[in-house]
């Protein structure tokens, strides 16, 4: 079970990197290769410290685990999976098998085979991985590989750069504009930004701390601090507003369409969690997780069609503004990383915390929609 949480918790940090993408993907592929070794490793560490062949006594009288492989082996959006994450390697190992195969069968001081294995190519238990291969639906495999690797750039590169490129548009244009006619014009673009199921809350903190900051400088008398008090505020306000018209208009009055709840995905495991969570009659410690750390359209959907108090969500949305403040003040510090170096790391900072705020909050969703799956 902790080997599981501890997968789990690396999984949502992978869900982070892909958030932070949109601001910065320096940043974002240093977690995701962060994350990735480290799946490894725990995989390499757990198995050594419980035993190769212990392992494989209790993977083998597990009915749960059977039952899970069947499916995994047949499902095709999970060969895809497979396929991206360790394809490259296929030609590698068959090639490292080729070669043990052929020390057993010419070193006597090697494996003893038997005549059957003798006549294999690969070792038994390669031949055994391409007999699973064999079952597979190849051009499903492909297909979901396709639409996965176009879901992958549409949302990392499509919707991340081309929200920022946009938003470093809408600076120039705005520039000599009335400083609280441009935060209306930020306010109004973030609302309908937050509006969209994919995009994520980062780019538009982000956009806050980039539009408001230059335009609030100026406004200031170049004072950058104050600029960024009024950006966070701003941004805050944002979030919050966002979740109140998701909860009270997409929520509540469209909530019934068949749309809306697939959209939401009202049927799955975690989001039964997530309602059970949601339903609970006080502010508790996972609900307010749940509020800041959970998926921002999905959650705030399901509390309007729960029917749940608006200024209770509120109040359970507002550490939420940790987070914020962080990634506004990183999208800040950018305006300035042509002044010098301090102004680099101190944008490398504040996204460093960012990052990890917003894995804290993930991290703490997570884990009580894994608790509410439990009960």
């Amino acid at each position: 079970r902790l080997f599981a949480s501890v997968i789990a918790v690396l999984v949502l940090i992978i869900w982070v990197a892909a958030s932070i993408g949109g601001a910065s993907m320096e940043l974002s592929n240093v977690v995701t290769a962060f994350a990735g070794t480290m799946i490894i490793l725990i995989f390499f560490l757990g198995a050594s410290s419980v035993g190769m062949n212990a392992l494989k006594d209790r993977v083998s009288q597990s009915q749960r685990f059977r039952y899970h492989m069947d499916h995994t082996i047949n499902n095709p959006w999970l060969n895809a999976f497979a396929m991206m994450a360790f394809g490259l390697l296929i030609p590698i190992f068959l090639a490292v098998s080729y070669v043990n195969q052929l020390t057993r069968k010419h070193l006597s001081f090697t494996k003893e085979l038997s005549e059957e294995e003798r006549k294999l190519t690969f070792t038994k238990l390669t031949h055994t991985f391409l007999g699973i291969l064999s079952k597979w639906n190849l051009q499903q495999v492909l297909v979901k590989i396709i639409l996965t690797s176009f879901i992958y750039f549409v949302v990392q590169v499509g919707i991340g750069k081309i929200t920022q490129l946009f938003l470093a548009w809408l600076n120039q244009q705005l520039f000599g504009i009335n400083f609280f006619l441009i935060t209306v014009v930020v306010f109004i673009i973030g609302m309908l930004l937050f509006l969209i199921p994919a995009v994520p809350g980062v780019p538009v903190y982000v956009a806050n701390g980039v539009m408001l900051g230059a335009a609030g400088q100026r406004f200031f008398d170049g004072n950058f601090w104050v600029a960024m008090v009024w950006a966070v505020a701003c941004a805050f306000i944002t979030k919050l507003c966002a979740c109140v018209v998701q909860q009270k208009i997409i929520g509540e009055k469209l909530g019934s369409r068949v749309g809306i709840r697939a959209a939401v995905g009202i049927n799955t495991d975690a989001m039964k969690a997530i309602r059970l969570i949601l339903q609970e009659p006080k502010l508790t410690v996972a609900k307010v997780l749940l509020l800041v750390g959970g998926p921002d359209w999905p959650t705030s959907v399901t509390t309007g069609i729960l029917r749940q108090r608006v200024l209770a969500m509120m109040l359970g949305t507002s550490p939420v503004l940790g987070p914020v403040a962080l990634t506004t003040i990183a999208g800040g510090c950018q305006l300035r990383v042509n002044e010098g170096s301090m102004w680099i790391s101190m944008s490398s900072l504040f996204m460093t915390l960012a990052a990890s705020s917003l894995g804290a909050s993930f991290i703490g969703a997570g884990l009580a929609i894994s608790k509410g799956m439990k009960t």
